[in-house]
């Protein structure tokens, strides 16, 4: 009997994929590197490119969690300043800063799809 909480075959991270079907393209290795805290809250926020599209980020304590409107809450991993990406997908998240340095849209390459959502208050 299958659980309802049984990770599916979308959500099995892509090495994973790999492994069981060595067609699937393994993933390209990339390294996170830590930020501080007080730098993770300044991309907290809520961000949307139409009514339907809204993406909240969220500070925890040493990491940033990520979440679509309807889809659900994952982990997002820095490799820049303000690049980002999802271990158990192929998104890339952007960000764009203001001229005070304070993120001001959400740039997200996911599915083959570009969006970019402006931060709203």
């Amino acid at each position: 009997m299958l659980l309802s909480n049984t990770r599916s075959w979308l959500s099995t991270p892509l090495l994973g994929r790999h492994l069981l079907n060595p067609a699937f393209t393994a993933p390209a290795l990339r390294e996170p590197i830590d930020m501080d805290p007080a730098g993770l809250a300044a991309y907290a926020g809520r961000y949307s490119s139409s009514p339907q599209l809204v993406i909240t980020v969220s500070a925890r304590e040493n990491c940033l969690m990520m979440q679509a409107a309807g889809q659900m809450e994952t982990e997002i991993f820095r490799v820049s300043d303000t690049n980002f990406f999802a271990r158990d997908s192929r998104a890339v998240i952007a960000f764009e800063l203001d001229p005070n340095g304070t993120p001001s849209a959400l740039l997200l390459y996911s599915n083959g799809q570009f969006r970019r959502a402006a931060r709203i208050p």
